[in-house]
């Protein structure tokens, strides 16, 4: 979408950040997006569910099964493996994919715990 002033108001409704998108022809105008992922997406797919024609209904069925039968990490790290990992981040000396392993989490955990972090360094 080009309004930036929507999408602001759609990522402030779902807690997300605004992305600028960069234009793919230079006559194209500069578009703004914003990501809702993992739980609060499904949901928000599903309430929206009966809203939708059979073609969006069956693509919603699709990603949310999808969704269910995805692997779920086994643990949550304690509050001293979280700083390790924020550590691990920010020192930037090997790949976030690598970080989660040896963690024995999902990629996508390290990203939660490092902007966790972030948010209470700013607060």
């Amino acid at each position: 979408m080009t309004d930036r002033d929507i999408i602001e108001r759609v990522a402030e409704l779902w807690k997300v950040s605004v992305a600028s998108i960069r234009p793919q022809k230079e006559h194209h105008k500069q578009s703004f997006r914003v990501i809702l992922k993992g739980a609060r997406a499904a949901q928000l797919m599903l309430h929206l569910r009966p809203l939708l024609g059979q073609r969006r209904q069956a693509q919603v069925d699709r990603a949310v099964a999808g969704w269910e039968a995805r692997p779920r990490p086994l643990r949550t790290p304690s509050e001293k493996e979280a700083e390790e990992i924020v550590a691990a981040v920010l020192a930037g000396a090997e790949p976030v994919p690598a970080i989660a392993a040896r963690h024995g989490i999902r990629r996508e955990s390290v990203y939660r715990i490092v902007r966790r972090h972030r948010a209470a360094v700013e607060a």
